[in-house]
């Protein structure tokens, strides 16, 4: 059984049997992982509230023959608790990991996705923070990193609210035509 330490974003969590859970985070070196957390929904789970999502984590994982991944230890980086406390932040906050979770393949290479989603996290988090620019910032700096790089000089012709439209589209076309992006 191999055992691996890396940072990491919490971007989704799905109940598993009675007390697990299976996680998918972002990690800095490994891409997109899903593991399970045994034993975490119970009360007297102490790691728990280290694996919210949106959090940005130190975790400790083991991976078996079969390539199943299985959470060991977790220490908490950085909790964002000011875009949890902030319903536009959160609002904000949960588009920007889901359009990750969406457009990141499984153990892909993704520190530059990592990075980004970090810094526009650590942003957002920030008293007095523009959120709007901070989402249509992460959205085009998202797309470029995946390879679908928006040309800007297209775009300064229009006015700001068409502008955030174009952009919503763009990423929308470009990702999934079912996804349904939140009205930030």
């Amino acid at each position: 059984m191999a055992r691996f330490n890396t940072e990491a974003i919490v971007l989704k969590k799905i109940n598993y049997q009675d007390a697990d859970r299976i996680y998918t985070l972002l990690s800095k070196d490994r891409g997109k992982i899903s593991a399970v957390a045994k034993g975490v929904r119970k009360i007297s789970s102490r790691r728990s509230g280290n694996l919210d999502t949106l959090n940005y984590i130190t975790v400790s994982l083991s991976e078996d023959a079969r390539g199943y991944k299985t959470i060991q230890e977790v220490k908490l980086t950085e909790s964002y608790k000011h875009i949890k406390a902030d319903l536009k932040k959160s609002l904000a906050g949960y588009y920007m990991i889901e359009l990750v979770n969406k457009s990141v393949e499984e153990d892909a290479d993704a520190h530059k996705v990592f990075d980004l989603l970090r810094d526009m996290l650590g942003k957002l988090n920030e008293d007095g923070a523009n959120i709007s620019f901070f989402v249509n910032k992460f959205e085009v700096l998202l797309m470029k990193n995946l390879g679908y790089e928006i040309s800007l000089e297209k775009l300064r012709s229009f006015g700001r609210a068409e502008l955030n439209a174009k952009i919503k589209k763009h990423v929308r076309e470009s990702l999934d035509t079912d996804f349904k992006s939140l009205s930030i």
